[in-house]
């Protein structure tokens, strides 16, 4: 072969492994979709190809566009591995890319891939290897696959909750500070809010119960939770006075404890962006993080974790249900309808006691406490 064909060859095989790490950073650092929250287009697509439900459908677009994302890591590893002279050594390309994702999981979404996350890679890997071994060779397959990663970069891109649920959410912020003032200090503070907002849904656009329910949740967990929420539905949610919804949050209070009702709604509101077992994984991440060095691991926190994501699925699973959520609270609610007293479990548990004394998140006295947490939990009203 004259040395003109070998030279872009050569130029070829080096571009492989760059194009392979450019890719594994946009997994990494681009936040990518939820079920809520998947690309409109691709929703709309698969509803008229099979007729689901739109929320079922925003289900399978998330779990196809991520798994053609982890798909594409193992496409690109491929021709990185294509000069190893053992046939053997190319099959590294199946664990690198499985590994690869997993990495992106933890990077991206700062907590440890569940089971099904974890089987999702895997297939994706397995997949888009076995796709890269068949386009080795094919030099000319390189634009197509360029167009392609594109337009998944595109897709990565677009995590926008939309625009109705945005005015909703905006709204009802909005409601919610210009009321402030009357709100009291503490529990009652805590309800009052809760009532206040569940108050203002005949004045919200749209509607839809479970659409309003969102709104109202997402709106409370920027507010009571923390304003970064609306960085994760990639929205600002306009509300102007941040420094009044700082002020009001440092007054109230779940169980005497104003930690608490932050660990409530931010769950609520991620569950609300995300999958449910994705908020409860990340709930209990940042546990594990607080005992290593931190403010230790806390049962007493999971159980508002829990609580908040439970009160979300509850208020947002059905029509049915958020009509039920709504007429509760409308006709009044106490703190044990919401969420149990947790102040008798353990808390600020050292890494070191938490791995020995406990076993870790799979030890025997590990399970009995959260076996404690759900038996609660199942005595609260509003989070059936």
């Amino acid at each position: 072969m004259s040395p003109s064909t070998t030279a872009p060859a050569r130029n070829l095989n080096s571009l492989w492994p760059v194009l392979a790490a450019l890719w594994l950073a946009i997994l990494c650092w681009i936040p990518g979709p939820h079920p809520f929250n998947a690309p409109g287009w691709a929703v709309t697509l698969i509803r008229s190809g099979t007729g689901v439900s739109a929320p079922l459908a925003g289900i399978f677009a998330t779990f196809i566009l991520r798994g053609l994302g982890f798909a594409t890591l193992g496409i690109l590893l491929v021709p990185c591995l294509k000069n190893c002279k053992k046939n053997w050594q190319r099959l590294l390309a199946f664990p690198t890319a499985f590994a690869g994702g997993l990495m992106a999981i933890r990077v991206n979404a700062g907590y440890c891939p569940i089971p099904q996350q974890i089987g999702m890679v895997l297939l994706s890997s397995v997949f888009g290897v076995l796709c890269g071994i068949a386009l080795t060779g094919r030099p000319k397959v390189l634009p197509v696959i360029g167009i392609y990663l594109l337009s998944l970069f595109l897709w990565a891109a677009n995590t926008s909750v939309d625009d109705e649920l945005f005015e909703i959410t905006r709204a009802a912020g909005l409601h919610i500070l210009q009321h402030a003032e009357e709100i009291p200090d503490g529990d009652v503070g805590f309800l009052k809010i809760l009532e206040l907002a569940f108050s203002c849904g005949e004045s919200l656009p749209g509607d839809d119960p479970v659409l309003e329910n969102k709104g109202l949740l997402l709106a409370l967990s920027a507010i009571l939770g923390e304003e970064k929420v609306a960085r994760i539905a990639r929205r600002d949610l306009q509300l102007s006075h941040i420094s009044q919804a700082k002020a009001l949050r440092s007054r109230i209070t779940l169980y005497d404890r104003p930690d608490l009702p932050q660990h409530f709604w931010v769950s609520a509101g991620l569950a609300v962006l995300s999958q449910e077992q994705t908020s409860w994984s990340a709930g209990i991440t940042k546990e594990v993080k607080d005992a290593d060095g931190g403010s230790g691991f806390s049962f007493v926190d999971l159980t508002a974790d829990r609580a908040g994501i439970l009160f979300s699925r509850s208020a947002t699973h059905s029509r049915k249900s958020a009509e039920t959520v709504q007429q509760h609270i409308r006709q009044g609610v106490t703190t044990a309808d919401i969420c149990p007293d947790p102040r008798d479990l353990p808390e600020g548990i050292p890494l070191e006691e938490f791995q020995t004394v406990y076993g870790g998140l799979g030890g025997r006295k590990t399970r009995e406490y959260s076996d404690v947490i759900r038996k609660r939990l199942s005595q609260c009203a509003l989070l059936q």
